[in-house]
């Protein structure tokens, strides 16, 4: 009888298993410890260990500093110098700590705010609303000149030169300081076209990497013009910065062209911050820049920096018009911006670079 019941116990066990799955019937023979650890983690893998939290420490400190940087519209390096004294002063004014920088060419400045490589710019109008439109930065200030939030561009001419009137700088070299300037390359670019002279067809258009530049090309006999800022109530033309290089520089070139003459007038340089740039550090760096040109060492550095006499609240739609002057000169604001590198600044000879290609 004991015999019996041993294989019926046998034979249920049996039926017990078919019923099971592998892994149940492996399971039903683990032992308990090994199922918790197994029901932790899958067969073959590591636990993994979770990642340090990163403390980024508050803007504007010593170890993260309000990242300042400045277009490059003279000469990069004199830029420079007085972009990082502004730098000083504002950290004795608003507490905060300044890092400045001024990139190689215009445009990386504009798309270094979207990359948040830079927290606060120096932008030239253009640059503006490039930076607006494409990455939502807002004009925190606008620079003024004797006053005046507007200034003219120019095209400038070596005094004994054949060339009197607009139509003769047909065939001729002309050097602009950038393809993003307003003053040197999208507003004179557009007046001519208005009056079929068509940049790169007519006239052979070169880039010199500033407004000086331009101009020492021009005392060296490289180009026949250059197109720069005009003179305004706050400050002369661009070849008073090269004074310094060619002393008798108004003497061997003459005005061809003042915007003012027509009434023709683009708004000023802006102070410009990132989008996401926190509400009290944005209120800081506009309090603080307000005061600073109040005092006498500030207006003479801002004076410096591209000779800004002043600061006043920005109006955007006064820069609209910029928007128009480059889609009648045909250029592609968008199209125009380079790599968000900020390279270190150099000082090279100028000289004029290869031909662009004609836009459609």
């Amino acid at each position: 009888m004991r015999g019996w019941i041993g294989v019926c116990i046998v034979l249920g066990m049996s039926l017990m298993l078919v019923q099971c799955s592998p892994q149940q019937v492996l399971n039903a023979s683990a032992p308990r410890a090994t199922l918790v650890m197994a029901t932790n983690y899958p067969v073959g893998a590591r636990p993994t260990v979770p990642p340090r939290a990163t403390i980024v420490a508050p803007l504007g400190s010593v170890a993260n500093p309000v990242k300042f940087a400045a277009a490059p519209q003279i000469e990069a390096a004199r830029t420079e110098k007085n972009a990082e004294n502004v730098g000083r002063l504002l950290d004795q004014i608003t507490g905060l700590k300044f890092q400045i920088s001024v990139p190689m060419n215009y445009a990386t400045v504009a798309s270094a705010l979207e990359t948040q490589q830079v927290d606060m710019a120096l932008l030239s109008p253009t640059l503006y609303i490039v930076a607006r439109e494409r990455y939502g930065a807002e004009a925190l200030l606008t620079a003024t000149r004797g006053g005046s939030k507007v200034y003219p561009w120019c095209i400038i001419v070596r005094a004994d030169s054949a060339i009197h009137q607009l139509r003769d700088l047909r065939g001729k070299r002309l050097a602009s300081p950038d393809p993003l300037s307003t003053s040197g390359n999208i507003f004179p670019r557009a007046y001519l076209i208005e009056r079929q002279i068509i940049p790169e067809q007519d006239v052979i258009w070169t880039y010199s990497g500033g407004h000086d530049r331009a101009i020492i090309a021009l005392m060296k006999g490289e180009v026949d013009a250059a197109a720069v800022y005009g003179e305004d109530p706050g400050r002369k033309d661009a070849r008073e910065l090269v004074k310094t290089i060619y002393p008798d520089v108004y003497d061997k070139t003459r005005v061809l062209f003042n915007s003012a003459s027509e009434n023709i007038f683009i708004p000023n340089t802006t102070i410009t911050v990132r989008r996401g740039l926190p509400a009290d550090v944005k209120d800081k760096i506009r309090d603080g820049l307000l005061q600073l040109v109040k005092t006498a060492s500030g207006r003479a550095e801002m004076s410096g920096l591209l000779a800004i006499t002043g600061l006043d609240i920005v109006e955007p739609k006064d820069y609209d018009m910029i928007q128009t002057a480059a889609e009648t000169a045909g250029i592609d604001l968008a199209d125009e911006l380079a790599p968000a590198v900020l390279r270190p600044v150099v000082s090279p000879t100028p000289t004029a670079p290869p031909a662009r290609t004609p836009r459609p």
